[in-house]
């Protein structure tokens, strides 16, 4: 629109450039801030009119009063960004570069176009392990309207023919994104989500789990993440169960992602191992049936099991002892037992030791050094040494001295040579004779 420049209190008919009439500009707000920019640019050719570009300038203006005086003019009409949130209006001089007095002033409006607003999920898609059949797809939902919007989907960045819809069901795992565009104004937005696979588990071996005992692993394939759980008890990450009751039991496998739970039945048989101390102490003459172990039908062996050459040899063609075998000193023997005529496939080793008198006990690792000795005889011991008497051959006591160490020094350079027997007491009241020469 051309505008008549009113000065002062006359009207005034000056020369006027043939402007032609700018365009309305809108541009897509890609952030959703009300704000962005546009490239006032675009209306150059029309204000021109056919005009040499040479001879012209075209200007770019927030206020009239701006365009009209020549004032202010937008330092970068190319990416300017608008002002308010609502239609703003921009005011166009064009001016004859030979003659500035030869100038016109139009006027057109910016507009913020919304681009489409919406958001599309990561998803699963649940899959059978065994045969890579589909069991369910994931469908990605823009949620919008089909009449005021159109539709282009991708998959790892290659468009997918035929998807122009606002849904999209996945049935391979990937990178999805869609452009959307809105059929007004041609605003467009892309947003994306990655999609991969799960399943239920499947069991290694069709119906087989790994188990020689009470305690079982459950072995499975699939392309989840798994809970484990037995009977009523709580699921876990584990898939390692201990301590399980012989009979029968129903074993669960759930994924995580939700594409299923595994469901199967399964006996424990075999019974763990029987309980006891792995180390026993007795007395000479005890035999096996004097070891104390918790279990039933108790058999004991001269080996463990994975000593053979097959680790999975079973029990049957070893011959256990008999239980009046007779305890020989650090010997390990190796207990199972048999619940319902089945036999414990691991064996609990049992290492036994003769039991020793309170003053092998006391002085069991008793050694004295020199001997033959000059002045200091020197006395260790793993227990503490309390009193050193030495007696000559005729029963005489010829020294005592008292100590509380485990290293005793005792000085005999006053006695004559000889042989003395020498009195050693520990913890007290333990006492042990040892026999030296002092030279």
């Amino acid at each position: 629109m051309k505008k008549l420049l009113l000065l002062l209190l006359g009207s005034i008919a000056y020369a006027q450039p043939n402007m032609g009439t700018p365009n309305d500009l809108s541009a897509c707000d890609d952030d959703l801030d009300s704000f962005t920019a546009f490239n006032l640019t675009l209306n150059n050719d029309p204000v021109l009119n056919g005009l040499d570009s040479n001879a012209y300038t075209v200007s770019y203006h927030e206020t009239e009063m701006d365009a009209v005086y020549n004032l202010n003019a937008i330092v970068n009409p190319v990416s300017y960004t608008n002002l308010v949130s609502s239609a703003q209006t921009i005011y166009v001089r064009l001016t004859e570069n030979a003659d500035s007095s030869n100038y016109d002033v139009a006027y057109f409006t910016i507009n913020v176009a919304n681009a489409p607003v919406f958001s599309i999920s990561d998803g699963i898609i649940c899959v059978e392990y065994n045969t890579d059949e589909v069991i369910d797809g994931y469908t990605l939902d823009t949620s919008l309207n089909m009449q005021d919007y159109t539709f282009a989907w991708f998959k790892d960045g290659v468009i997918i023919d035929d998807a122009n819809m606002s849904t999209y069901t996945a049935t391979t795992e990937g990178h999805y994104e869609v452009m959307v565009t809105d059929a007004v104004n041609g605003c467009s937005t892309t947003e994306g989500a990655d999609v991969t696979i799960s399943g239920p588990a499947a069991l290694l071996v069709e119906g087989t789990l790994l188990s020689d005992s009470q305690n079982i692993v459950i072995p499975v394939n699939g392309y989840g993440e798994y809970n484990y759980g037995i009977d009523e008890e709580p699921m876990q990450a584990e898939n390692y169960f201990t301590d399980l009751e012989l009979g029968t039991h129903t074993g669960y496998v759930y994924d995580l992602n939700g594409c299923g739970t595994l469901t199967f039945e399964f006996e424990i048989t075999i019974p763990n191992a029987p309980t006891g101390e792995p180390e026993q102490y007795f007395t000479e003459g005890q035999t096996l049936a004097d070891i104390e172990v918790e279990g039933e039908n108790i058999l004991w062996y001269a080996n463990d099991i994975f000593t053979t050459d097959d680790a999975m040899d079973t029990n049957d063609e070893e011959t256990p002892l008999p239980a009046n075998t007779v305890l020989a000193n650090e010997a390990i023997y190796y207990a199972t037992q048999t619940i319902n005529d089945s036999e414990s496939y691991y064996r609990l080793p049992v290492k036994v030791y003769t039991t020793l008198s309170n003053q092998e006990q006391a002085f069991k690792n008793l050694t004295y050094y020199p001997n033959p000795v000059s002045n200091v005889l020197t006395l260790s011991n793993a227990n503490e040494i309390s009193k050193v008497e030495a007696y000559n051959l005729l029963g005489q006591k010829v020294l005592a001295k008292d100590f509380s160490t485990t290293e005793a020094q005792v000085d005999i350079s006053s006695l004559e040579a000889g042989i003395y027997l020498v009195k050693v007491t520990s913890q007290e009241k333990i006492t042990t004779t040892i026999r030296i020469q002092k030279q």
